[in-house]
């Protein structure tokens, strides 16, 4: 066993909406613009937040999971993702408490497993004193869930800040960050959340949440909490298994982009050559033993794959001759 120092901090929110994913991409945008090296992870199966993650921090997002993965590989991912980071933020999915069966995967159970601090979200809009009641009850509900400070959001005025801010020192909560309303900081959203990064042009958007990240939060104070975090105990690498070289084409482009680095890299790690073609552009599929189909939203672009006859007469025979076509989502 090896004591690891990974200098990480969980970015939770009381719900979903709260507004943990403007917070997370401000961070990471913020701290690469000074040079740092800031690794982004997002709790549970979810690609489009990721994807905002990695144009900030010009770094792949990592999914933590331990409902689809064993819980027991949990700690060393993380430990090897974040080798090389000056921080890394995990960003936490719907509430701090909520996930599967009695709170499997949710954003407490990983901080839990990660020995991470947490920093929790609250969405002050139209409320005073009392949103100390909710800091108080999440901070009670499970005190072995380290919440080592908070960050206001939404507040709408000077005033409206100094009194969450009086409250919240009456219950010795510290506060990392304050914003206030800014109507520039929205995201485009759609029914299964926001619009993916490669739908959308976000350097601008992006560019303006790192600002606001920068005005409004404590960043030395979060770097801070971030290195106070413990060693992770982690085991040695065990023997690699014997590598088997393939190729496989992946579709990636706007229509599919819905992918887990994690996964696409144990590919790779056990001897794949990954080969990426477009279904929207490109006339053929490449020369490859196998082909995969991520997810993404391809009824977005159903004009542009309906007309791409050249791509649909490539990969009828591939798919005849008995290469396998792996797909998932709406690869599938």
């Amino acid at each position: 066993m090896a004591g690891l120092i990974r200098p990480r901090v969980v970015i939770a929110g009381t719900n979903s909406g709260v507004g943990k994913t403007t917070i997370v991409t401000g961070l990471l945008a913020y701290f690469h613009s000074k040079g740092l090296k800031a690794q982004p992870f997002k709790v549970g199966p979810d690609y489009i937040d990721p994807g905002f993650h990695e144009k900030a921090a010009r770094r792949p997002s990592y999914n933590l999971d331990t409902w689809m993965t064993p819980a027991d590989h949990l700690v060393s991912n993380f430990s090897y993702l974040s080798r090389d980071a000056d921080i890394s933020i995990i960003e936490g999915v719907m509430g701090l408490y909520d996930g599967g069966a009695k709170g499997v995967s949710s954003s407490a159970d990983i901080a839990k497993r990660l020995k991470a601090p947490v920093i929790l979200v609250l969405d002050c809009k139209s409320v005073g004193y009392s949103i100390a009641a909710t800091a108080l009850g999440f901070r009670e509900y499970d005190r072995d869930t380290h919440i080592a400070g908070v960050i206001l959001n939404r507040l709408g005025s000077d005033r409206h800040e100094a009194m969450v801010r009086d409250v919240m020192e009456k219950i010795h909560m510290p506060v990392i960050g304050a914003y206030h309303r800014d109507d520039g900081l929205k995201t485009p959203e759609r029914h299964l959340g926001l619009t993916p990064v490669t739908e959308i042009e976000t350097a601008d958007l992006i560019r303006h949440m790192g600002e606001d990240a920068g005005r409004w939060v404590d960043t030395e104070k979060l770097l801070s909490i971030a290195q106070s975090a413990p060693s992770l105990l982690v085991e040695k690498d065990r023997e690699e298994k014997k590598k088997v070289p393939v190729r496989i084409g992946v579709a990636r482009d706007e229509a599919f982009s819905f992918y887990y680095p994690a996964s696409l890299h144990a590919l790779e790690k056990m001897g794949a050559e990954l080969i990426d073609f477009s279904p929207l552009r490109d006339s053929v599929v490449p020369d490859v033993d196998g082909l995969i189909f991520g997810g993404g939203f391809p009824e977005m672009f159903l004009p542009e794959l309906e007309n791409n006859r050249s791509m649909q007469d490539s990969l009828r025979p591939a798919a005849a001759s008995g290469k396998p076509v792996y797909a998932e989502c709406g690869g599938l």
